[in-house]
Protein backbone atom coordinates (compact mmCIF):
# COMPACT_ATOMS: atom_id res chain seq x y z
CA UNK A 1 0.00 0.00 0.00
CA UNK A 2 3.11 2.30 0.38
CA UNK A 3 4.80 1.30 -3.04
CA UNK A 4 4.12 4.32 -4.87
CA UNK A 5 4.11 7.05 -1.64
CA UNK A 6 5.86 10.02 -1.14
CA UNK A 7 3.30 11.66 1.63
CA UNK A 8 2.60 9.41 4.95
CA UNK A 9 -0.91 10.75 5.60
CA UNK A 10 -3.68 11.01 7.83
CA UNK A 11 -4.87 7.85 5.20
CA UNK A 12 -2.14 6.15 4.75
CA UNK A 13 -1.39 5.42 8.10
CA UNK A 14 -4.93 3.95 8.96
CA UNK A 15 -4.36 1.09 6.32
CA UNK A 16 -1.86 -0.05 9.27
CA UNK A 17 -4.74 -0.65 11.26
CA UNK A 18 -6.53 -2.86 9.39
CA UNK A 19 -5.21 -5.81 11.46
CA UNK A 20 -3.11 -5.94 14.74
CA UNK A 21 0.02 -3.85 14.57
CA UNK A 22 3.33 -6.24 15.19
CA UNK A 23 7.00 -5.13 14.67
CA UNK A 24 7.22 -7.00 11.88
CA UNK A 25 5.05 -4.69 10.30
CA UNK A 26 7.56 -1.46 10.67
CA UNK A 27 10.58 -3.51 10.32
CA UNK A 28 9.15 -4.16 6.65
CA UNK A 29 7.88 -1.20 6.32
CA UNK A 30 10.99 0.08 7.02
CA UNK A 31 13.20 -1.64 5.17
CA UNK A 32 10.95 -1.72 1.43
CA UNK A 33 9.09 1.77 1.65
CA UNK A 34 10.09 3.83 4.57
CA UNK A 35 13.08 5.13 1.87
CA UNK A 36 9.89 7.03 -0.33
CA UNK A 37 8.28 8.75 2.36
CA UNK A 38 9.34 12.59 2.33
CA UNK A 39 6.35 13.90 4.09
CA UNK A 40 4.24 13.28 7.24
CA UNK A 41 1.20 15.25 7.62
CA UNK A 42 -1.05 14.32 10.61
CA UNK A 43 -4.30 16.57 10.27
CA UNK A 44 -5.65 18.66 13.35
CA UNK A 45 -9.32 17.22 13.76
CA UNK A 46 -11.20 14.64 12.73
CA UNK A 47 -13.19 11.54 13.73
CA UNK A 48 -10.69 9.22 13.34
CA UNK A 49 -8.35 10.81 16.42
CA UNK A 50 -9.14 7.52 18.43
CA UNK A 51 -7.28 5.14 15.91
CA UNK A 52 -4.36 7.19 15.03
CA UNK A 53 -3.83 7.54 19.07
CA UNK A 54 -4.17 3.83 19.24
CA UNK A 55 -1.59 3.12 16.44
CA UNK A 56 0.91 5.84 18.15
CA UNK A 57 0.72 4.22 21.42
CA UNK A 58 0.85 1.04 19.92
CA UNK A 59 4.45 2.21 18.48
CA UNK A 60 5.53 3.91 22.07
CA UNK A 61 4.43 0.36 23.62
CA UNK A 62 7.23 -1.69 21.37
CA UNK A 63 9.78 0.35 22.44
CA UNK A 64 9.10 0.48 26.01
CA UNK A 65 12.80 0.78 27.96
CA UNK A 66 14.92 2.17 25.00
CA UNK A 67 16.76 4.93 24.66
CA UNK A 68 16.13 7.96 21.99
CA UNK A 69 18.91 6.62 20.06
CA UNK A 70 17.50 3.29 20.16
CA UNK A 71 14.26 4.31 18.45
CA UNK A 72 13.03 2.29 15.18
CA UNK A 73 13.18 5.37 12.62
CA UNK A 74 10.12 4.51 10.59
CA UNK A 75 10.96 7.58 7.22
CA UNK A 76 14.93 7.95 7.34
CA UNK A 77 14.59 10.21 3.93
CA UNK A 78 11.89 12.49 5.72
CA UNK A 79 12.08 15.91 4.62
CA UNK A 80 8.44 17.81 6.14
CA UNK A 81 6.92 16.63 9.78
CA UNK A 82 3.80 18.06 10.48
CA UNK A 83 3.10 16.61 13.95
CA UNK A 84 0.76 19.98 14.75
CA UNK A 85 -2.62 17.08 15.01
CA UNK A 86 -4.80 14.98 17.90
CA UNK A 87 -6.09 18.08 19.73
CA UNK A 88 -6.59 14.80 22.32
CA UNK A 89 -6.84 13.97 25.88
CA UNK A 90 -4.29 11.18 25.30
CA UNK A 91 -1.85 13.34 23.26
CA UNK A 92 0.51 14.20 25.94
CA UNK A 93 1.26 10.63 26.74
CA UNK A 94 2.35 9.67 23.14
CA UNK A 95 4.00 12.83 22.19
CA UNK A 96 7.29 10.37 22.57
CA UNK A 97 6.20 8.71 19.20
CA UNK A 98 7.07 11.67 17.25
CA UNK A 99 11.07 10.39 17.78
CA UNK A 100 10.42 7.99 15.02
CA UNK A 101 9.64 10.46 12.33
CA UNK A 102 12.72 12.59 13.48
CA UNK A 103 14.71 12.11 10.67
CA UNK A 104 18.18 13.63 9.46
CA UNK A 105 17.08 15.03 7.03
CA UNK A 106 14.17 17.13 8.25
CA UNK A 107 14.11 20.66 6.68
CA UNK A 108 10.36 21.59 7.89
CA UNK A 109 8.63 20.71 11.21
CA UNK A 110 5.45 21.72 12.74
CA UNK A 111 4.94 20.79 16.25
CA UNK A 112 1.80 21.14 18.72
CA UNK A 113 3.73 20.51 22.01
CA UNK A 114 2.21 20.93 25.70
CA UNK A 115 3.30 23.33 28.12
CA UNK A 116 2.47 21.01 30.87
CA UNK A 117 5.01 18.61 29.94
CA UNK A 118 8.82 19.06 30.46
CA UNK A 119 9.87 16.76 27.88
CA UNK A 120 8.28 18.88 25.63
CA UNK A 121 10.55 21.58 26.38
CA UNK A 122 13.26 19.17 26.44
CA UNK A 123 12.67 18.22 22.66
CA UNK A 124 12.76 21.65 21.58
CA UNK A 125 15.88 22.32 22.94
CA UNK A 126 17.73 19.08 21.69
CA UNK A 127 16.79 20.03 17.79
CA UNK A 128 19.05 22.57 17.30
CA UNK A 129 22.15 19.92 17.63
CA UNK A 130 19.57 17.45 15.25
CA UNK A 131 19.29 19.53 12.80
CA UNK A 132 21.79 22.27 12.07
CA UNK A 133 20.57 22.98 8.60
CA UNK A 134 16.36 23.04 9.64
CA UNK A 135 14.79 25.44 7.57
CA UNK A 136 11.27 25.92 8.58
CA UNK A 137 10.02 25.38 12.09
CA UNK A 138 6.80 25.95 13.70
CA UNK A 139 6.09 25.76 17.56
CA UNK A 140 1.81 25.54 18.93
CA UNK A 141 0.21 25.14 21.74
CA UNK A 142 -2.88 25.88 23.32
CA UNK A 143 -2.85 29.10 24.05
CA UNK A 144 -4.76 29.23 27.75
CA UNK A 145 -2.48 26.51 28.94
CA UNK A 146 0.25 27.31 31.49
CA UNK A 147 3.32 25.58 32.81
CA UNK A 148 2.65 24.12 36.44
CA UNK A 149 5.14 26.60 37.39
CA UNK A 150 3.16 29.44 35.75
CA UNK A 151 5.12 30.40 32.48
CA UNK A 152 3.39 30.65 29.51
CA UNK A 153 5.38 29.84 26.53
CA UNK A 154 7.54 27.58 25.33
CA UNK A 155 11.34 28.64 25.51
CA UNK A 156 13.18 28.71 21.94
CA UNK A 157 16.91 29.91 22.52
CA UNK A 158 19.23 29.07 20.15
CA UNK A 159 22.20 27.49 22.53
CA UNK A 160 24.31 28.80 20.53
CA UNK A 161 25.79 30.33 17.47
CA UNK A 162 26.07 27.55 14.94
CA UNK A 163 22.45 26.20 16.42
CA UNK A 164 19.61 27.40 13.19
CA UNK A 165 21.68 29.54 10.94
CA UNK A 166 19.53 28.46 8.08
CA UNK A 167 16.38 28.98 9.16
CA UNK A 168 14.45 30.99 6.96
CA UNK A 169 10.87 30.32 8.62
CA UNK A 170 10.20 30.71 12.55
CA UNK A 171 6.55 30.58 13.54
CA UNK A 172 6.06 30.75 17.72
CA UNK A 173 3.43 31.85 19.72
CA UNK A 174 6.18 33.99 22.33
CA UNK A 175 9.82 34.72 22.32
CA UNK A 176 11.31 35.14 25.66
CA UNK A 177 13.66 38.56 25.34
CA UNK A 178 16.60 36.52 25.63
CA UNK A 179 15.39 34.34 22.93
CA UNK A 180 14.33 37.44 20.34
CA UNK A 181 18.23 38.56 20.99
CA UNK A 182 19.17 35.36 19.80
CA UNK A 183 16.69 34.80 16.97
CA UNK A 184 17.54 38.14 15.83
CA UNK A 185 21.37 37.03 15.23
CA UNK A 186 19.98 33.93 12.35
CA UNK A 187 21.10 35.22 9.58
CA UNK A 188 18.99 33.78 6.87
CA UNK A 189 15.79 34.03 8.69
CA UNK A 190 12.82 35.82 6.69
CA UNK A 191 10.10 35.35 8.17
CA UNK A 192 9.23 35.47 11.99
CA UNK A 193 5.45 34.95 12.89
CA UNK A 194 4.24 35.66 16.73
CA UNK A 195 0.91 34.53 16.92
CA UNK A 196 0.22 35.18 20.04
CA UNK A 197 3.23 36.97 22.28
CA UNK A 198 2.91 38.56 25.78
CA UNK A 199 4.87 41.69 26.79
CA UNK A 200 8.24 42.32 25.44
CA UNK A 201 10.32 45.13 27.02
CA UNK A 202 11.90 47.73 24.41
CA UNK A 203 16.03 47.17 24.42
CA UNK A 204 17.71 48.50 27.44
CA UNK A 205 19.01 53.19 26.26
CA UNK A 206 22.50 51.90 27.23
CA UNK A 207 22.53 48.64 25.21
CA UNK A 208 24.58 48.44 21.93
CA UNK A 209 24.28 45.63 19.59
CA UNK A 210 27.32 43.70 18.69
CA UNK A 211 29.23 44.93 16.08
CA UNK A 212 29.66 41.00 14.44
CA UNK A 213 26.52 41.47 13.21
CA UNK A 214 23.10 43.73 12.56
CA UNK A 215 19.89 42.21 14.20
CA UNK A 216 17.60 40.70 11.63
CA UNK A 217 19.47 41.09 8.28
CA UNK A 218 17.55 38.81 6.85
CA UNK A 219 14.11 39.51 7.40
CA UNK A 220 11.23 40.08 5.54
CA UNK A 221 8.34 39.54 7.01
CA UNK A 222 6.79 39.57 10.36
CA UNK A 223 3.70 38.68 12.01
CA UNK A 224 2.30 39.37 15.17
CA UNK A 225 -1.10 38.86 17.33
CA UNK A 226 -1.42 40.37 20.87
CA UNK A 227 -3.78 41.37 23.34
CA UNK A 228 -2.54 44.75 24.18
CA UNK A 229 -0.70 47.17 21.94
CA UNK A 230 1.80 48.33 24.40
CA UNK A 231 3.14 44.54 24.21
CA UNK A 232 4.38 45.22 20.35
CA UNK A 233 6.50 48.34 21.35
CA UNK A 234 9.62 46.77 22.24
CA UNK A 235 9.09 44.63 19.53
CA UNK A 236 9.39 46.91 16.66
CA UNK A 237 11.79 48.54 18.42
CA UNK A 238 14.25 45.45 17.51
CA UNK A 239 13.81 46.05 13.88
CA UNK A 240 16.84 48.47 12.47
CA UNK A 241 15.60 50.27 9.79
CA UNK A 242 18.38 48.61 7.64
CA UNK A 243 16.44 45.12 7.94
CA UNK A 244 14.68 44.10 4.14
CA UNK A 245 11.27 44.27 5.78
CA UNK A 246 8.72 43.87 3.02
CA UNK A 247 6.00 42.61 5.31
CA UNK A 248 4.47 43.80 8.93
CA UNK A 249 1.78 42.64 10.08
CA UNK A 250 0.26 43.06 13.96
CA UNK A 251 -3.13 42.57 15.03
CA UNK A 252 -4.53 43.58 18.38
CA UNK A 253 -7.20 41.47 20.09
CA UNK A 254 -8.12 43.33 23.61
CA UNK A 255 -9.96 40.81 25.44
CA UNK A 256 -11.92 43.54 27.36
CA UNK A 257 -13.27 45.33 24.40
CA UNK A 258 -11.54 48.27 25.12
CA UNK A 259 -10.28 49.94 22.44
CA UNK A 260 -6.62 51.27 22.43
CA UNK A 261 -6.27 55.29 22.82
CA UNK A 262 -5.41 57.35 19.79
CA UNK A 263 -2.06 58.16 21.52
CA UNK A 264 -0.93 54.18 21.75
CA UNK A 265 -1.83 54.44 18.30
CA UNK A 266 0.15 57.27 17.91
CA UNK A 267 3.31 55.70 19.42
CA UNK A 268 2.89 52.90 16.93
CA UNK A 269 2.92 54.49 13.96
CA UNK A 270 5.78 56.80 15.18
CA UNK A 271 7.52 53.60 15.74
CA UNK A 272 7.14 52.09 12.30
CA UNK A 273 8.38 55.06 10.65
CA UNK A 274 11.58 54.95 12.87
CA UNK A 275 12.21 50.83 12.62
CA UNK A 276 10.72 50.36 9.08
CA UNK A 277 12.95 50.13 6.03
CA UNK A 278 10.86 52.93 4.06
CA UNK A 279 12.19 51.64 0.55
CA UNK A 280 11.72 48.27 1.24
CA UNK A 281 8.09 47.89 3.27
CA UNK A 282 5.43 47.15 0.20
CA UNK A 283 2.66 44.95 2.80
CA UNK A 284 1.62 47.16 6.27
CA UNK A 285 -1.30 45.66 8.23
CA UNK A 286 -2.45 47.54 11.68
CA UNK A 287 -5.53 46.20 12.98
CA UNK A 288 -7.45 45.91 16.65
CA UNK A 289 -9.31 43.09 16.90
CA UNK A 290 -8.90 41.40 13.71
CA UNK A 291 -8.41 38.06 14.50
CA UNK A 292 -11.90 38.00 16.01
CA UNK A 293 -15.29 40.06 15.11
CA UNK A 294 -15.12 43.15 16.92
CA UNK A 295 -16.44 43.24 20.72
CA UNK A 296 -20.14 44.59 20.70
CA UNK A 297 -18.90 47.23 22.90
CA UNK A 298 -16.90 48.65 19.95
CA UNK A 299 -19.56 48.35 17.16
CA UNK A 300 -20.91 51.78 18.07
CA UNK A 301 -18.98 55.29 17.41
CA UNK A 302 -16.08 55.15 20.13
CA UNK A 303 -14.78 58.50 20.50
CA UNK A 304 -11.79 58.95 21.95
CA UNK A 305 -11.23 59.39 25.98
CA UNK A 306 -10.54 61.98 28.06
CA UNK A 307 -7.07 62.88 28.10
CA UNK A 308 -6.77 61.14 24.75
CA UNK A 309 -5.05 63.17 22.19
CA UNK A 310 -8.00 64.53 19.54
CA UNK A 311 -6.99 62.61 16.05
CA UNK A 312 -4.37 60.71 14.89
CA UNK A 313 -1.45 61.86 12.23
CA UNK A 314 -0.57 59.52 9.59
CA UNK A 315 2.33 61.57 8.26
CA UNK A 316 4.65 58.92 9.72
CA UNK A 317 3.20 56.41 6.94
CA UNK A 318 3.58 58.57 3.90
CA UNK A 319 7.69 58.02 3.67
CA UNK A 320 6.63 54.34 2.94
CA UNK A 321 6.53 54.78 -0.90
CA UNK A 322 6.71 51.38 -1.62
CA UNK A 323 3.51 50.63 -0.33
CA UNK A 324 1.21 48.18 -2.00
CA UNK A 325 -0.67 47.15 0.54
CA UNK A 326 -2.22 49.29 3.56
CA UNK A 327 -4.62 48.15 6.47
CA UNK A 328 -5.48 50.21 9.36
CA UNK A 329 -8.45 49.32 11.45
CA UNK A 330 -8.71 51.85 14.33
CA UNK A 331 -11.93 51.57 16.79
CA UNK A 332 -11.89 55.31 17.38
CA UNK A 333 -11.42 55.41 13.35
CA UNK A 334 -9.28 58.37 11.62
CA UNK A 335 -11.54 60.97 11.19
CA UNK A 336 -9.47 61.77 7.62
CA UNK A 337 -9.55 65.21 5.80
CA UNK A 338 -9.01 66.27 2.28
CA UNK A 339 -5.48 67.34 3.52
CA UNK A 340 -4.66 63.46 4.43
CA UNK A 341 -6.26 62.23 0.80
CA UNK A 342 -3.92 64.86 -1.07
CA UNK A 343 -0.79 63.67 0.63
CA UNK A 344 -2.04 59.63 0.26
CA UNK A 345 -1.67 60.71 -3.29
CA UNK A 346 1.07 62.64 -3.46
CA UNK A 347 3.66 59.74 -1.42
CA UNK A 348 1.76 56.19 -2.01
CA UNK A 349 1.96 55.92 -5.93
CA UNK A 350 2.38 51.78 -6.11
CA UNK A 351 -0.52 51.24 -3.57
CA UNK A 352 -3.71 48.72 -4.69
CA UNK A 353 -5.27 48.05 -2.10
CA UNK A 354 -6.35 50.92 0.48
CA UNK A 355 -8.63 50.13 3.51
CA UNK A 356 -8.33 53.18 5.79
CA UNK A 357 -10.57 51.73 8.87
CA UNK A 358 -13.92 50.90 7.47
CA UNK A 359 -14.97 48.07 9.98
CA UNK A 360 -15.28 50.67 13.15
CA UNK A 361 -18.15 53.09 12.64
CA UNK A 362 -16.59 56.70 12.68
CA UNK A 363 -17.51 59.27 15.86
CA UNK A 364 -18.24 62.01 14.04
CA UNK A 365 -19.28 63.31 10.72
CA UNK A 366 -16.43 62.84 8.09
CA UNK A 367 -14.63 65.61 6.85
CA UNK A 368 -14.07 64.41 3.18
CA UNK A 369 -16.75 63.33 0.39
CA UNK A 370 -17.50 61.96 -2.71
CA UNK A 371 -15.60 64.23 -4.39
CA UNK A 372 -12.66 63.32 -2.73
CA UNK A 373 -12.69 59.74 -2.50
CA UNK A 374 -13.29 59.94 -6.28
CA UNK A 375 -9.79 62.21 -6.75
CA UNK A 376 -7.86 59.87 -4.60
CA UNK A 377 -8.87 56.89 -7.01
CA UNK A 378 -7.40 58.98 -9.61
CA UNK A 379 -4.31 60.10 -8.14
CA UNK A 380 -3.35 56.66 -7.22
CA UNK A 381 -3.00 54.86 -10.51
CA UNK A 382 -2.74 51.16 -9.26
CA UNK A 383 -5.11 51.36 -6.78
CA UNK A 384 -8.27 48.63 -6.87
CA UNK A 385 -9.46 48.47 -3.42
CA UNK A 386 -10.34 51.21 -1.26
CA UNK A 387 -12.02 51.24 2.33
CA UNK A 388 -12.57 54.47 4.01
CA UNK A 389 -16.02 56.55 5.05
CA UNK A 390 -17.14 59.84 3.63
CA UNK A 391 -19.77 61.68 3.22
CA UNK A 392 -22.11 60.41 0.63
CA UNK A 393 -25.27 62.72 1.52
CA UNK A 394 -24.93 65.46 -1.23
CA UNK A 395 -23.90 63.69 -4.41
CA UNK A 396 -25.43 66.28 -7.10
CA UNK A 397 -28.00 64.34 -9.82
CA UNK A 398 -27.71 63.92 -12.75
CA UNK A 399 -23.92 63.23 -11.65
CA UNK A 400 -21.38 65.20 -12.54
CA UNK A 401 -17.93 64.51 -14.78
CA UNK A 402 -15.56 64.82 -11.74
CA UNK A 403 -12.43 62.83 -13.86
CA UNK A 404 -12.25 63.00 -17.67
CA UNK A 405 -11.95 59.28 -18.23
CA UNK A 406 -13.94 56.40 -16.72
CA UNK A 407 -11.16 54.45 -14.12
CA UNK A 408 -11.89 51.06 -15.00
CA UNK A 409 -8.93 49.60 -12.69
CA UNK A 410 -10.95 50.32 -9.70
CA UNK A 411 -13.12 47.17 -8.80
CA UNK A 412 -13.79 47.62 -5.06
CA UNK A 413 -15.14 49.57 -2.30
CA UNK A 414 -15.89 49.58 1.54
CA UNK A 415 -17.81 52.21 2.92
CA UNK A 416 -18.47 51.43 6.22
CA UNK A 417 -21.01 53.91 7.91
CA UNK A 418 -20.42 56.35 5.31
CA UNK A 419 -23.52 58.83 5.49
CA UNK A 420 -25.85 58.04 2.67
CA UNK A 421 -27.99 60.50 0.76
CA UNK A 422 -29.61 59.28 -2.31
CA UNK A 423 -29.09 55.56 -3.58
CA UNK A 424 -30.05 56.87 -7.05
CA UNK A 425 -27.32 59.60 -7.07
CA UNK A 426 -24.56 56.85 -5.72
CA UNK A 427 -24.82 54.79 -8.23
CA UNK A 428 -24.98 57.03 -11.03
CA UNK A 429 -21.67 58.96 -10.12
CA UNK A 430 -19.84 55.81 -9.38
CA UNK A 431 -21.00 53.94 -12.15
CA UNK A 432 -19.55 57.37 -14.05
CA UNK A 433 -16.28 57.26 -13.12
CA UNK A 434 -15.85 53.37 -12.12
CA UNK A 435 -17.51 51.25 -14.38
CA UNK A 436 -16.23 48.12 -13.79
CA UNK A 437 -16.93 48.88 -9.52
CA UNK A 438 -18.55 45.63 -8.69
CA UNK A 439 -18.47 45.31 -4.82
CA UNK A 440 -19.57 48.07 -2.48
CA UNK A 441 -19.80 46.72 1.27
CA UNK A 442 -20.94 48.83 4.36
CA UNK A 443 -20.09 48.31 7.97
CA UNK A 444 -22.61 45.38 8.72
CA UNK A 445 -21.59 42.90 11.93
CA UNK A 446 -23.06 39.52 12.01
CA UNK A 447 -24.65 39.77 15.58
CA UNK A 448 -25.67 43.05 14.92
CA UNK A 449 -29.06 44.18 12.69
CA UNK A 450 -28.16 45.70 9.51
CA UNK A 451 -28.46 49.61 9.97
CA UNK A 452 -30.83 51.78 7.57
CA UNK A 453 -27.58 53.11 5.64
CA UNK A 454 -26.07 49.49 5.63
CA UNK A 455 -29.31 48.54 3.58
CA UNK A 456 -28.92 51.72 1.55
CA UNK A 457 -25.25 50.75 0.52
CA UNK A 458 -26.66 47.30 -0.41
CA UNK A 459 -28.71 48.60 -2.69
CA UNK A 460 -26.29 50.65 -4.35
CA UNK A 461 -23.73 47.39 -4.73
CA UNK A 462 -26.70 45.92 -6.40
CA UNK A 463 -27.95 48.11 -8.67
CA UNK A 464 -24.06 48.37 -9.82
CA UNK A 465 -23.62 44.82 -10.39
CA UNK A 466 -26.75 44.66 -12.19
CA UNK A 467 -25.45 47.69 -14.34
CA UNK A 468 -22.32 45.24 -15.29
CA UNK A 469 -24.66 42.58 -16.29
CA UNK A 470 -25.93 44.63 -18.57
CA UNK A 471 -23.35 45.89 -20.08
CA UNK A 472 -21.96 43.04 -21.15
CA UNK A 473 -25.19 41.51 -22.28
CA UNK A 474 -25.32 44.40 -24.60
CA UNK A 475 -21.84 43.41 -25.71
CA UNK A 476 -22.26 40.07 -26.21
CA UNK A 477 -25.56 41.10 -27.86
CA UNK A 478 -23.93 43.46 -29.86
CA UNK A 479 -21.13 40.96 -31.25
CA UNK A 480 -23.46 38.29 -32.11
CA UNK A 481 -25.57 40.45 -34.35
CA UNK A 482 -22.12 41.22 -36.26
CA UNK A 483 -21.06 37.37 -36.20
CA UNK A 484 -24.64 36.52 -37.88
CA UNK A 485 -24.36 39.59 -40.30
CA UNK A 486 -20.45 38.20 -41.39
CA UNK A 487 -22.05 34.89 -41.88
CA UNK A 488 -24.81 36.02 -44.45
CA UNK A 489 -22.40 37.94 -46.03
Amino acid sequence: MFRNACVLTRRLVLQLLSRPLILDDLTRFQSVYAHRIRKLDLFRNGTDNELVVHLLRSLQEMHVGLADSQILLLAPRLTTLSWYSLIHPSYASIFRSVLHFLSPRLNYIQLHVSLEDDTHQDLIFSLGDRYPALESFRITYAPNEQHPEGRQWITFEPASHSHFQNLRYLGIPHLTDEGLELVSQLPKLTHLNISDFLYIPPPEPSHQPSTAYTAFPSLQSLFGVTVDMDNAFGLIQRIPPSAPLTSLWLAFTPRSGEAHTLAQWQTLLDLVHQHCNHATLEILSLQESDFYEPEETLLPPVGPIAGDIEALNLSPLFAFTSLSSLRLSVAHNLALTPKDLRSMAESWKSVKLLELSPKYPSYKHPAINHEDVIHLVRDLPKLTTLGIIFDAQNIPSPAPLLNPKAIKRFQSLSVGNSPLGSVNAAVDILKLHFPRLAEVNACNHPTVPSTAVALEWAKVGLELISSIIARRKARADAAAVRRAGFHQE
